[in-house]
């Protein structure tokens, strides 16, 4: 393509420029964990940690994106890459116990704390007006670029709590409820210099739980073991309020049949996951926005963050969740 325009007599008229840059990023991950059998029934643990995530390529090369008024968003919006986003960095630490009661009942119970730093955050910010841009609406599109750049913390600590039991032969169960508290902090004012108006929010705030992350969800299953090696479950999976779909708390099923063939060594399993085929609103709703629960927002005013209200630039879609699945696996132990 540069040839070709080369070609035409002006090489800087073509509408790419290929350009390399080289980061490199290093960091020390050790690992440590602990573990001491108070008595017979009861063991203490306690386990640090850290590691490193690299951003997906989108995020760090490649070419912008841009898109123009329409009818689901009258903004103009162009999207670039940052290439200089560093790594996130995750520390981890976690103490936990598990009490083994009478019956072969099993108590465990985690408390961990991680800090990531370096957290990519999206950040969009308001740029001139750009000319011949078509479907502009005066008064209500707006000119806005958005990239990814790296954030100070996100805080992440909570409780998880599960019982179980697992017998060979027999019925068995498994029940979890994790409590979670996630949030972003020492945000600097600086960071949202581009959002100063109502109509341009920004979703990244200090010490607010992070949208799309619930505070508390649990996982509830039986299952049966056969003599004969054949095992079947059913589960049930409860998403507290504030998760991943933008909309109300659910539940969704699932269930598996586990069959050895022949021997011990080969099995196939038959799963179905989203039993019920289950989905927040209806595909209508979805395709929709503002079908969701309202994600705050706030903006920069004088200085002092201002919460925006509930409106256009708050609400959120509903977000679909993956349709009734069904898996067959076969596999084999050496």
């Amino acid at each position: 393509m540069l040839a070709a325009y080369a070609a035409k007599g002006n090489s800087a008229a073509s509408p790419v420029a290929l350009v390399s840059r080289t980061s490199t990023y290093d960091h020390y991950d050790p690992h440590a964990g602990l573990q001491y059998r108070a008595t017979p029934t009861l063991s203490l643990r306690a386990n640090a940690g850290s590691s490193i995530t690299q951003p997906y390529p989108a995020l760090v090369s490649g070419f912008g994106s841009i898109s123009i008024p329409n009818a689901a968003n009258p903004n103009y919006t162009v999207a670039i890459p940052n290439f200089n986003l560093k790594p996130e960095t995750t520390v981890a630490y976690d103490l936990g116990l598990d009490q083994r009661f009478e019956g072969d009942n099993i108590l465990s119970l985690d408390a961990y704390d991680l800090t990531v730093h370096n957290v990519f955050l999206s950040q969009t910010q308001a740029i001139a007006p750009v000319s011949g841009v078509p479907g502009v609406i005066a008064g209500v599109t707006q000119y806005l670029q958005t990239n990814y750049v790296n954030g100070p913390e996100q805080r992440s600590s909570g409780l998880e709590v599960s019982i179980y039991k697992n017998p060979p032969v027999g019925l068995g169960y498994y029940t979890s409820l994790t409590l979670n508290r996630t949030y972003y902090t020492q945000l600097p004012l600086s960071f949202y210099a581009g959002n100063t108006s109502a109509g341009n929010v920004n979703y990244n705030i200090n010490d607010v739980q992070i949208f799309g992350n619930p505070f508390v969800k649990g996982y509830g299953q039986v299952f049966f073991n056969s003599r004969n090696g054949v095992t079947v479950e059913f589960g049930a999976d409860w998403e507290g309020q504030d998760n991943s779909t933008f909309g109300a708390p659910y539940i969704i099923s699932d269930t598996s049949v586990r069959v050895p063939l022949g021997s011990r060594r080969v099995h196939a399993q038959l799963s179905v996951q989203n039993l019920t085929n289950y989905n927040p609103g209806t595909a209508l709703g979805r395709t929709l926005a503002a079908q969701g629960n309202v994600e705050p927002g706030v903006y920069l005013s004088k200085g002092a963050l201002i919460y925006a209200g509930p409106g256009a630039s708050t609400s959120t879609p509903l977000q679909a969740l993956p349709p009734r699945t069904a898996r067959f696996l076969l596999d084999f132990a050496l």
